[in-house]
């Protein structure tokens, strides 16, 4: 109503003070009319307090909502699902370097080309489920590339909203690049090799159960391949650990080349490698791959301008039935790539149970090895030596043999490799040593003065650095002369470091003890260090004895030794003479002493006191 006209509607809104004090919010609308020559208003009084407070409740929320809106670093989007299109708030100007607007609408077609190519089938597959599945939820996290061809990771969250006028999905989207990018390393680092940037043993073993099971379900064959680049460690030591990296990336490029697509290749460390090889048709195409490893690694290296060869040895084994697995397998292909390693390097070698069997003996003998000692179950056998002039005994060569609780009979061909390569037979070595040093007087008592315990030395004991000084402790320890103690040593060993092993020889020989040269004639370079070898006797191996009477060519060879020996002044022991004619043969031509099965085989000390003094 405005003052000075008159007006058939007004509408008016005012605050009065009820009874209480309390400020309420008046509307009153109505009608004017003129009847009676008078102005008439009716109309109605309403308290909208609540409605007014209602609204400005609303007025405030939507401001703070804008705030929040401008405050938030998410993308605000919406869907409409009828013509799929999707519109984003300014936000994403940003985030892709558009031209600054409020609003940008796109097809769903036009957004999908923003998104980074790898991921766009992920996004596609998952929007096309929550639109036919009628999802309530729309979650996923992807890629799109700016104008600065910087990678973005978006992570996007939706909701299926029914409209009047059709459904929507509103959201939010958020750069997630760097928490998505740390996440990403630290995968990168638990599942891949930091220097090949190939899957690691974590990765593979993991992924590799997934695949087996797959060929399994397919009727498809699968193999798990071991590699190892032989000779590796020369390869540090010679041209430092930068090349040794180097070497392995070339490895590993030169190798991705060869394998085919259905191979998955790791690094299990070092320079072990591993290969699994799945939905083969059969065993042959599984052979033709290992063909191609074999001849490609048979070309060198090209690392800054050095060619480095480096073959490969490789232990394979192929799932023959639904209860093998991946360790299992590997644990196979472990076993084939040690027979590959120990038979010669750069070759194959498929698993079998022949080989399982083989390792199953070397596990119990290693086992069972560290308890012998302790059980007295190691011992020496005596077999003695006769001088050729009068048929006497010169002395006794101590032999080991070892009778397992567990085990039974195990022959020294089989454990005494065993014990030098696990350096046990430092320990065993020890304790045979002492108990012939305790059965030396004895010896002595019953046959002579000047009888000798000949005891063989290992290359793993002559490098012992304590084995001088133990020696000479245990001469003192027991009263023995150094002059009824001889070592045995082949030439074969002294010739692996020849300088350093004389130099021990000659140690020992200054505690007055002889040395013996075992096996004469099967070692290499021998004659030219013959003269300055520290020894007192040779020892004629018996590959040459056996063909006395047989092959003039071994008789010519073991008269030339002896004549050599004697000339250099040494005596000399033919082993292995096991017939009389190799016996008369040798005296004939001035060997000075015997040893064999035709005297004595090898007997137990409990035998050997009641052995005659003469033959």
């Amino acid at each position: 109503m405005i003052k000075g006209k008159i007006q058939e509607k007004f509408s008016l809104e005012f605050k009065m003070v009820d009874q209480k004090g309390k400020i309420i919010n008046i509307e009153c609308s109505g009608k004017g009319k003129i009847r009676d020559n008078c102005y008439v208003m009716t109309g109605i009084i309403i308290d909208i307090t609540e409605k007014t407070n209602q609204n400005e409740l609303l007025r405030i929320s939507e401001k703070n909502y804008r705030r929040a809106l401008e405050g938030s670093q998410e993308i605000m989007f919406y869907i409409y699902l009828r013509n799929n299109c999707i519109t984003l708030n300014g936000k994403i100007s940003k985030l892709l370097d558009f031209q600054q607007k409020n609003e940008y609408n796109f097809t769903m077609e036009e957004w999908i080309t923003y998104i980074v190519e790898e991921d766009r089938d992920k996004y596609k597959r998952a929007y096309f489920d929550f639109v036919s599945n009628k999802k309530m939820y729309f979650n996923i996290e992807y890629r799109v590339k700016n104008f600065s061809d910087k990678y973005v990771w978006l992570k996007v969250r939706g909701k299926r909203i029914l409209e009047e006028d059709g459904e929507y999905i509103y959201g939010s989207m958020n750069d997630d690049t760097d928490r998505k990018e740390k996440e990403l390393k630290i995968y990168y680092m638990s599942n891949y090799d930091e220097v090949t940037d190939i899957p690691n043993r974590r990765y593979f073993v993991q992924r590799s159960t997934e695949i087996l099971r797959e060929s399994i379900k397919d009727r498809k064959k699968f193999a798990i391949i071991f590699i190892d680049i032989d000779n590796f460690k020369f390869v540090n030591d010679t041209y430092g650990h930068a090349i040794g990296d180097e070497v392995l990336k070339k490895f590993c490029k030169k190798l991705k080349y060869v394998l085919e697509e259905n191979c998955l290749l790791a690094r299990f460390g070092g320079d072990e490698f591993v290969v699994a090889v799945h939905h083969m048709e059969n065993n042959k195409q599984i052979i033709g791959i290992l063909d191609k490893i074999l001849e490609e690694f048979n070309l060198p290296l090209d690392i800054n301008g050095k060619e480095i060869y480096n073959t490969v040895s490789m232990g394979v084994s192929i799932a023959k039935v639904k209860e093998d697995n991946i360790q299992t397998l590997l644990k196979k292909a472990d076993i084939a790539i040690y027979t590959s390693k120990t038979g010669g390097k750069n070759r194959c070698c498929l698993f079998n149970e022949a080989l399982s069997k083989r390792l199953d003996r070397e596990l119990s003998l290693n086992r069972c090895i560290r308890k012998a000692v302790k059980n007295e179950e190691v011992y020496f056998l005596f077999q003695p030596k006769y001088w050729t002039k009068n048929n006497k005994i010169q002395g006794f060569e101590c032999l080991a043999r070892w009778k397992s609780e567990v085990l039974g009979i195990v022959f020294p061909m089989e454990f005494i490799p065993l014990a030098e390569t696990s350096g046990f037979i430092i320990h065993i070595g020890k304790y045979l040593m002492e108990d012939a040093f305790k059965k030396c007087n004895k010896l002595i008592e019953l046959f002579s003065n000047n009888i000798k315990i000949a005891i063989n030395l290992s290359q793993v004991q002559i490098r012992d650095e304590g084995l001088v000084y133990f020696i000479e402790y245990m001469i003192k320890k027991y009263g023995i002369s150094p002059n009824n103690i001889e070592f045995e040593v082949t030439e074969s060993i002294i010739m692996k470091s020849v300088d350093k092993n004389i130099q021990v020889l000659e140690k020992l020989k200054s505690l007055g003890v002889s040395i013996a040269l075992d096996d004469f004639g099967t070692g290499y370079s021998s004659l030219n260090y013959l003269k300055i070898l520290p020894i007192d006797t040779v020892k004629i191996d018996k590959s040459f004895i056996k063909d006395i009477g047989k092959d003039f060519k071994d008789e010519f060879i073991i008269e030339k030794i002896i004549e050599l020996a004697h000339l250099l002044d040494l005596e000399v022991v033919a082993e292995g003479v096991e017939t009389e004619q190799q016996l008369k043969y040798l005296i004939g031509i001035n060997c000075d002493i015997i040893q064999g099965y035709y005297f004595s085989k090898p007997l137990e000390f409990e035998k050997v006191i009641n052995l005659d003094k003469e033959k």
